[in-house]
């Protein structure tokens, strides 16, 4: 069974909350945006108790929505050759379509957005489980610009749940410019970045926690990146022969490594030696296309000698 397989048989077993489907915005589009999973932990017990609901909004990354002047994806680089939204075609129409109803409407599809996290926090919530977004599935769009009007509509649909889902979010003022990171002030966000952490404008948003990924633009970089406690992401040949030869290293980095590919949640990396004055280092194995491309690829680290020359000053 597949990764979809397990989401989708995982989704269909949640118990839904009376009138789930009865949300709707003026739009033609299809409201309920987030593909939702359940994540379980399956190593790292002590620090993954809980099962967490994630919503995860999938864009055309890149210039691959074919919008004229529009691309999602800033500084991707390699990543493209083996980007997860060539492997199938099956939903890169929909994508499509919802990027170019993000670029074209934009205030009505972050209404719309919003009704889609208020579906997600009643799914968790009718299931004992915990919320969490993120919005750049494959894109790598800087949410926090993203300024917009709620609208009266859906300021109603909030104060209607208010009372159930208060825990989560605060009623916006009405006319006034918000972000979604402040209409849910109280859910956990996450995504993974190529933007350097100074181009990304987020610590007003203590709700919003970012995994910078590495790409050839950051190769002298790695070490400042890391020394100011954030944490990279390293797409890796062969992962596990990386993590022994790091566990039988007597001069290991003092950073710490992470297997990445144990859970999704990004923002519980930080549980893990809390104390340690530098960021972590996360390693995703390349899948079976980012191999066939690792010849061309200045993203992709073969080993744990290459992982070292990244930092020289660790």
């Amino acid at each position: 069974m597949n990764i979809r397989e397990i989401r989708k048989k995982a989704y269909q077993q949640l118990h839904k909350p009376p009138k789930f489907s009865s949300l709707k915005f003026k739009s033609v589009e299809n409201t309920y945006l987030l593909k939702t999973f359940d994540i379980y932990g399956r190593v790292y017990q002590d620090f993954l108790k809980y099962k967490y609901l994630i919503g995860m909004l999938y864009l055309a990354p890149s210039t691959s929505s074919k919008i004229p002047d529009v691309n999602l994806c800033k500084h991707a680089g390699d990543c493209i050759k083996f980007c997860f939204f060539t492997s199938s075609s099956k939903y890169q129409e929909a994508r499509n379509i919802r990027t170019r109803w993000f670029i074209e409407n934009k205030t009505n599809f972050m209404n719309s957005l919003i009704l889609a996290i208020i579906k997600l926090l009643r799914l968790a919530k009718c299931n004992n489980l915990i919320p969490a977004v993120r919005l750049n599935g494959l894109s790598d769009v800087t949410w926090e610009d993203e300024f917009f009007i709620v609208d009266e509509e859906v300021q109603t649909v909030l104060k209607r749940y208010s009372g159930d889902l208060n825990q989560f979010y605060s009623l916006p003022e009405k006319f006034s410019l918000t972000t979604i990171f402040e209409v849910f002030n109280h859910v956990q966000f996450y995504d993974y970045t190529k933007y350097l952490p100074d181009e990304r404008k987020i610590k007003k948003y203590q709700n919003y926690f970012l995994c910078y990924s590495y790409d050839k633009h950051m190769k002298n970089k790695v070490s400042s990146i890391l020394k100011d406690k954030k944490n990279i992401a390293i797409i890796v040949m062969h992962k596990q022969d990386i993590l022994d030869s790091y566990e039988e290293d007597e001069n290991k980095p003092i950073c710490l490594i992470l297997d990445g590919d144990i859970y999704d949640n990004r923002f519980l990396d930080n549980k893990f030696n809390p104390d340690n004055e530098y960021g972590k280092i996360i390693l995703l194995e390349a899948d079976s296309k980012a191999k066939k491309e690792r010849s061309t690829s200045n993203t992709i680290i073969e080993d744990y000698i290459s992982l070292k020359k990244l930092l020289p000053n660790l």
